[in-house]
């Protein structure tokens, strides 16, 4: 206190500089800017959500689509304007379908010759028209047509759904009619190895034939010839003892194929050929004649000759004998 008076205190508010005043305002000005782009980013998420759902529900149409075509299948017990086309189709073959009832209704009779129609064209023999069988009934039609052949009449209207085939690959992208749509396949998979792009009518045969669908990979391999083992023995013919003398002979016999020659002898019969004295001769020859030397005079000789090829099978033949010169 001075002078007997209180003096109060005074607060004094000073304004913002010039300097900072600018820094806030550029500094607010910044953060506008990225809520403007927050907001754009905003907008393209949004967009690319949309595009991904409709992504999905394109995937999803083509799932159902794909289990819609396999489950088109003409079977036994079905009716309807199909099945009639079916077997006026069926009919134009004698040999497939003798009997040529165009009822509508499918039943063994159809079964049957739906069943000589796979067979025909390579195709598993199952009584049932799926994928395939729709395939070869349409390039069937389409060869007719080609080749100027007269179709019954109403059959292409009555075949709905065979008119174009839709069939699901890794490479399909849209819905073809069958002759514009193609398919890839590897040709010959493990030898040729070759890729290449078919229509839908030549589909069956590529398949029948081995190809199979997708791009061909790796090198080829030749395919391993298969060779039949041999498991027959020689046979053998013609065992004789010739130029007999007091101490020695020969034996000689014939074999169909190259073999060696072995002979067992001995004083006694039967020659046991784990015990009798053996003379051989590996090289492979069809002509054998082995020398039997050292032997006594005055004696009978028992003996069996055998034959082993070069792939290990043995001819024993019989027991012989011969008596050795005074």
């Amino acid at each position: 206190m001075i002078g007997g008076s209180a003096i109060l205190p005074i607060a004094v508010f000073a304004e913002n500089s010039p300097s900072q005043g600018k820094a806030n305002k550029e500094l607010i000005e910044s953060l506008k800017r990225q809520i403007d782009e927050l907001e754009v980013k905003k907008d393209e998420l949004k967009a690319k959500e949309k595009e991904l759902r409709e992504a999905a529900k394109e995937v999803k149409s083509e799932i159902k689509e794909t289990r819609k075509l396999l489950s088109l299948q003409l079977r036994r017990g079905m009716s309807g304007e199909e099945v009639e086309a079916l077997q006026e189709i069926l009919s134009q073959d004698s040999s497939i379908y003798p009997e040529g009832l165009i009822t509508g209704f499918f039943g063994p009779l159809t079964e049957n010759a739906v069943r000589k129609f796979q067979r025909k064209y390579g195709i598993d023999s199952i009584g049932q028209v799926g994928p395939l069988t729709r395939v070869r009934l349409n390039a069937l039609l389409e060869e007719w047509q080609s080749a100027g052949r007269s179709l019954p009449a109403g059959l292409l209207k009555k075949l709905g759904r065979l008119g174009t085939t839709t069939i699901a690959t890794t490479t399909a992208t849209s819905t073809r009619a069958q002759g514009e749509f193609k398919v890839t396949l590897c040709h010959k998979p493990g030898y040729a190895n070759e890729t290449i792009t078919v229509a839908i009518p030549a589909l069956v045969a590529h398949i029948a034939h081995g190809d199979r669908m997708g791009v061909c990979s790796g090198l080829p391999t030749p395919p391993t010839p298969t060779t039949t083992p041999d498991i027959i023995p020689p046979v053998i013919s013609g065992v004789t003892a010739t130029s007999v003398a007091s101490t020695s002979a020969h034996i000689t016999w014939a074999t169909n194929e190259a073999a060696d020659s072995k002979v067992w002898f001995a004083t006694s019969t039967p020659v046991a050929t784990s015990t009798a004295t053996t003379v051989i001769n590996a090289s492979l020859v069809s002509a054998h004649d082995l020398l039997l030397s050292t032997l006594s005079a005055s004696t009978t000789y028992y003996y069996k000759v055998s034959s082993k090829d070069s792939a290990g099978n043995e001819a024993i033949s019989s027991e012989s004998s011969f008596s050795t010169l005074p």
